[in-house]
């Protein structure tokens, strides 16, 4: 027994040893509320019900989404909704299909709303980034 004592030590050691580099030695290693200190947080999106001014979309007259020749085939009636983020600096960072038509058109509306023109919803006085749905439809 008492051989066995100082081997289970001697293997603990090692291990203790080899998961910690060299730079970590005699270092405290930081807790969770300090290393979540160091990333940035992420921006809330709002709804449109849940800011004080929605944003405002600049309306673009040439900046409509046209049917490639594969759309040809397709209903008298094209259409695609989108869920877009308009974020607080005055950009989209988000775009996702919620329903299309399973052509090209459902891309170059995807193309369209990228490039939407807004200026920021406000909550308290402050720009924040907000969700909104966007439609886009083509009738023959």
């Amino acid at each position: 027994m008492r051989t066995l004592v100082p081997f289970t030590t001697l293997v603990m050691l090692l291990v203790i040893s080899l998961n910690t580099t060299p730079a970590q030695k005699g270092k405290p290693t930081p807790s969770p509320s300090e290393s979540q200190k160091s990333e940035p947080a992420k921006d809330k999106v709002y709804s449109g019900k849940e800011v004080d001014v929605k944003a405002k979309i600049k309306p673009q007259p040439n900046d409509v989404p046209q049917p490639g020749r594969d759309c040809d085939e397709f209903d008298y009636r094209l259409r695609a909704v989108l869920r877009v983020v308009l974020h607080k600096s005055g950009i989209v960072t988000g775009v996702t299909l919620v329903k299309g038509s399973g052509c090209s058109f459902d891309k170059e509306a995807i193309r369209v709303a990228r490039s939407i023109k807004f200026e920021p919803a406000k909550k308290d006085g402050q720009p924040v980034s907000q969700y909104l749905q966007v439609e886009y439809e083509f009738k023959k």
